[in-house]
């Protein structure tokens, strides 16, 4: 997920190319500015899916009931983000 995000690329070459006299604090710098960036780009993506699926079943037992073109419309966007939460 983060490699495919067109900024992470950059951020990995700009905390390795800071001067630091062990391998280890590159590694660190690298570890540390991942998990931010990971929090700020994505955020809690297991309670996104949770979210997102919850909202699904909602709409799957509104529509045993009803029909209407509104929830499906929902529905399919919610399929669509539910997806790229999967990938």
């Amino acid at each position: 997920m983060w490699i495919s995000h067109p900024e992470y690329e950059g951020l990995i070459r700009e905390n390795w190319h800071i001067q630091v006299p062990h391998i280890t604090e590159k590694l660190t710098r690298v570890m540390e500015a991942s998990k931010e960036f990971n929090v700020n780009t994505f955020g809690n993506i297991f309670k996104k899916k949770r979210n997102v699926k919850a909202r699904l079943e909602g709409i799957y037992r509104t529509l045993d009931h009803v029909d209407s073109a509104q929830l499906c419309a929902l529905e399919n966007e919610l399929l669509f983000e539910y997806g790229r939460i999967l990938a």
